[in-house]
């Protein structure tokens, strides 16, 4: 059996329920093998954020060379990402793969992460070398540097952008509001998933489920089309599978992706 191996590259939630700890539990529903470099610890719950903790340049470094020395792994996710040393470091070795990066600038719970002094170096150094990036509403505003609530609007900017970088965007639905409709974005056709909105009484997590979702659909062959509906439809059992722990509610993993009832409907839009 040939299992495909994924790199998270992210923080550490000692919630359990976003950052590392999502990706990995994600990796294993897809059934490919998990691997991580954690760019930092935090101390957080669903509710709030006490601290983030930056993992030292060198130790980030020696995480990554671990895993490529021996692993070499083909499909990369990025997360939270502390600063301008860490994005170059990325940067560097992302290069010739396929990497998923979800540009977390904020948490849900308000905590801010990348600052104004890395959007430069994002965009003029780091992106050439992604394929995909998958922004909600508030982190595509801050790529674009455009305030503007407009779809269409931020759609065609979107797809410039696509085709100046020559990437895909996949675009979250979070903090617009069509919350449960995404885009995935071309510089030639732009896709549109949907599906019901759904009520949850937790959604910590969500984005980097579906960023990593993604990579490891697209690990196991799947046309990225189809391997950002598989993703949209795991997160949205994620969403349904609520549980309870201790009296607080979590998102309870839903297992295999590939035998889940399909909640998505998906077209190809022109503006």
């Amino acid at each position: 059996m040939n299992i495909p191996s994924c790199l998270s590259i992210a923080g550490s939630d000692s919630g359990g329920e976003a950052g590392i700890q999502a990706d990995l539990q994600v990796f294993h529903d897809y059934q490919v093998h998990g691997l991580n470099a954690i760019t930092a610890t935090t101390a957080q719950n669903p509710e709030t954020i006490l601290e983030v903790g930056k993992t030292p340049t060198h130790n980030l470094k020696a995480q990554i060379t671990a895993v490529e020395n021996y692993f070499k792994p083909t499909f990369i996710k990025t997360g939270l990402i502390c600063d301008l040393d860490q994005l170059s470091i990325i940067g560097d070795y992302i290069h010739h793969k396929t990497c998923i990066v979800d540009p977390v600038i904020k948490a849900t719970s308000g905590k801010d992460f990348l600052k104004s002094d890395t959007h430069s170096y994002f965009i003029n150094n780091f992106l050439d070398k992604v394929f995909l990036i998958t922004p909600n509403w508030d982190e595509i505003k801050w790529i674009l540097n455009d305030s503007s609530c407009d779809t269409d609007d931020l759609l065609r900017k979107s797809q410039k952008l696509c085709n100046d970088k020559n990437i895909y965007i996949f675009l979250k639905g979070g903090h617009s509001l069509n919350p449960s409709t995404d885009y995935l974005i071309s510089k030639d056709q732009i896709i549109k998933y949907s599906t019901e909105e759904i009520k949850s009484k937790t959604s910590h997590g969500t984005g980097c489920r579906i960023s990593s979702a993604i990579c490891a659909g697209l690990s196991l062959d799947l046309p990225l089309i189809d391997a950002c509906k598989h993703a949209k439809n795991y997160v949205a059992h994620c969403l349904k599978n609520t549980a309870m722990t201790n009296q607080k509610d979590i998102m309870k993993s839903p297992g295999n992706f590939r035998i889940l009832e399909n909640l998505v409907n998906y077209e190809e839009i022109n503006l």
